[in-house]
């Protein structure tokens, strides 16, 4: 009788132990998820920051990259750097989440939702620029998203932002 109960003691600690363990797995997985998201903004922004806006379209989305072309956004981007004299500096991940809704400029780009993870990403970064002559600073705060599909990270970026 002692051996059928310290059986079931051994039994019921080596499920407890288990069951830790498949929670740890899970949760050191979606941790290691995060940090690869942020590393991925880490080097888009960083590249952005240099004006290597081929690195920055290459870094996004497949299906956004169907709607808009290389060639245009690197002049948009260019142009925009270019009249203001545009310098980033001091980036910095603030905040990353998983979500669950899609922010209504990808809903009718991205067509496979389901297969995806969607991370928002909240940033801070410092603007120095010329405005009509005069230089000046701006610390700014933004979200921007990725979306992790098949093991990568793409950018999210929207192309109407070119049209307005």
């Amino acid at each position: 009788m002692l051996n059928k109960k310290f059986i079931i003691y051994i039994f019921i600690f080596l499920l407890i132990i288990s069951f830790n363990t498949v929670n740890t797995i899970a949760v050191t997985e979606s941790e290691k998820e995060v940090a690869e998201v942020r590393n991925f903004i880490y080097d888009v922004y960083y590249n952005y920051q240099y004006n290597n806006y081929e690195f920055v379209y290459n870094s996004m989305h497949f299906e956004i990259k169907e709607v808009l072309k290389k060639e245009d956004y690197i002049k948009f981007q260019t142009k925009n750097t270019e009249k203001i004299n545009l310098k980033i500096s001091e980036v910095k991940v603030i905040n990353v989440n998983i979500i669950d809704v899609w922010p209504e400029e990808f809903k009718n780009i991205i067509t496979d939702k389901d297969d995806h993870k969607l991370y928002k990403i909240e940033i801070e970064y410092r603007t120095n620029y010329e405005n009509n002559g005069k230089k000046q600073e701006k610390l700014i705060n933004k979200e921007t998203y990725v979306a992790r599909y098949d093991n990568s990270n793409y950018l999210l970026w929207d192309p109407e932002i070119i049209n307005n």
